[in-house]
């Protein structure tokens, strides 16, 4: 009987580190996973060799090792993964209530043939065909969608799971009633995962939503902020027009008396007046300008010196509203990042839109960032600085470009993140 355990726990060492591979997204190349992962299946097969073949039947023994192992599997989910947050913790307490089931069915293979090798194979064929349903059924969305919605709540399922199966094998029932129940349990449990992680992908949709809706109070908050610039600047100028025939006397004064210093301060201080009145203007556009003005309005309340070049039509080729959000999404992503810099002086975000002779789309922004960025070998987007991998905004912004078939390039040059966004033209895709 303790083969027959020790080629169980074989199998389901396996099964996991495989689980990692699958639903994990390597910190590492693949040759140090993986011998990161042979290292630590050793040392859990070590440990339970121990166990089962010089210390069988102390209970205490068995607690002490168990937690060890599940430090040692655990740890070396979280050490490989690119992401050490609650997906790597999720991912791997979910491998360790998959293995469970071909444990099981192990289990009651042996209790009607008898036979162990053929238990622990059936068992093991079940752990591999249940991997591949789940690596074909579940492992982009989890992958794209679901560990950006990751908290240490929904941790919680897989322990809360795991707890019950032992509670449910430890009841006093017979065997066969133990593995009938727990397999339905773990088949219960394996749809709640695929729900949970439908529920995150329709939530995020809710999200897309809302950035639309924002989008457009953004919008509508720019007229509305353009038409009282414009009333205000009209104002002035009445004001202006109203005093100029006293200010040309003036002036004509100052130059008869040849008080030139005078005269030249008080043409300044017109200049200076004249340059107040200017409406906020970026382009023709008046999606992309009302946009640009909420956020250049907001670079100023924050002190940040922000550079807009913009040279596009009115009309664009593309969709002007998934265009604006995507503006907004990098300048607002680099506001947040360039607020954080203590002196001032530094605190400047350069920001481009530009038509390229009718074929291409250029979007740039660069802001300053000292500390070391890492990015997805996934994604390519730049992961956050405060944990659980990068926010909606940016896979907003990567959406909207792979739409419409661009390229979109995130590096640090320099001390800069440098964000580059080429978007082919109806003229040049035959669209």
């Amino acid at each position: 009987m303790e083969v027959f355990d020790f080629g169980i726990f074989l199998s389901s060492t396996v099964f996991m580190i495989l689980y990692f591979l699958v639903f994990l997204v390597r910190r590492f190349s693949y040759r140090v996973t993986l011998a990161v992962c042979v290292l630590s299946a050793f040392c859990v097969i070590a440990f339970e060799s121990v166990r089962i073949f010089c210390l069988p039947g102390d209970k205490w023994t068995r607690i002490l090792v168990s937690a060890v192992q599940a430090l040692v599997l655990q740890g070396t989910a979280l050490y490989i993964s690119e992401e050490r947050g609650f997906y790597a913790l999720f991912v791997g307490l979910s491998a360790s209530n998959f293995v469970m089931g071909g444990g099981i069915v192990s289990n009651i293979v042996l209790f009607f043939t008898k036979d162990y090798i053929l238990g622990i194979l059936v068992g093991s064929a079940v752990n591999a065909l249940g991997l591949m349903w789940l690596a074909v059924s579940c492992r982009r969305l989890l992958l794209n969608k679901f560990r950006q919605g990751m908290t240490w709540q929904i941790c919680l399922i897989p322990c809360s799971c795991y707890a019950i199966v032992y509670l449910l094998l430890d009841y006093p029932r017979t065997l066969v009633e133990d593995m009938l129940i727990v397999i339905l349990f773990l088949i219960i449990l394996e749809s709640l995962y695929i729900l949970i992680a439908h529920y995150i992908d329709s939530r995020q949709g809710e999200l897309h939503a809302n950035s639309l809706n924002q989008m457009y109070a953004a919008y509508a908050r720019g007229l509305d902020l353009r038409e009282r610039e414009i009333e205000e600047t009209r104002q002035e100028l009445r004001i202006l027009r109203h005093d100029e025939r006293h200010r040309d006397g003036l002036l004509l004064e100052l130059l008869r008396q040849q008080r030139y210093e005078e005269a030249k301060s008080f043409l300044e201080d017109n200049l200076e007046t004249l340059e107040e009145t200017r409406v906020s203007h970026y382009c023709e556009n008046i999606f992309l300008n009302s946009i640009l003005t909420i956020l250049g309005n907001r670079a100023e309340q924050k002190h940040i010196r922000l550079c807009i070049r913009v040279d596009v039509p009115e009309k664009l080729p593309v969709d002007e509203r998934e265009l604006s959000i995507a503006m907004a999404n990098l300048l607002e992503n680099a506001l947040c990042a360039v607020e954080e810099i203590a002196r001032e002086e530094e605190r400047r975000v350069e920001f481009a839109l530009q038509d390229l002779q009718g074929e291409k789309l250029l979007l740039e922004m660069k802001n300053p960032c000292p500390r070391e960025i890492l990015f997805s070998r996934v994604t390519g987007l730049p992961l956050s600085g405060k944990g659980g991998g990068h926010g909606f905004g940016m896979m907003s912004v990567q959406r909207f470009v792979q739409r419409y078939g661009g390229q979109m390039d995130c590096y640090q040059k320099d001390g800069q993140l440098v964000v580059r966004i080429l978007i082919p033209l109806p003229g040049e895709t035959g669209r």
